[in-house]
Parts: structure tokens; C-alpha cells; sequence
């Protein structure tokens, strides 16, 4: 299940985890890109 109501110290979360991950494993950037647009569509 997607959460679709995340507050924003939550999406604040997630994002600092994308940016770290990018660091640790680059094979995952295109999944956290995908999680990115999804948010961002989200928002409106």
C-alpha cells in the first residue's frame, strides 16, 4: 500500500533518505525518481 497522506516533516524524510541512497546505490536513483513524480503529481 502507498501512503498518500504523509505530513510534511514525512515528506521532508523521504526525501533526505532519496538523496542518501542516490550516494549509497545509484542502481535505485530511477526508483526514488519514480517515488519523486509520484509526490510530486500528487501535489498538484
Amino acid at each position: 500500500e502507498t501512503p498518500v497522506n504523509l505530513t510534511n516533516k514525512q515528506k521532508e524524510l523521504l526525501r533526505e533518505f532519496e538523496e542518501l541512497s542516490e550516494e549509497n546505490s545509484p542502481e535505485s536513483s530511477n526508483f526514488f525518481s519514480s517515488v519523486k513524480s509520484f509526490w510530486d503529481s500528487m501535489k498538484g
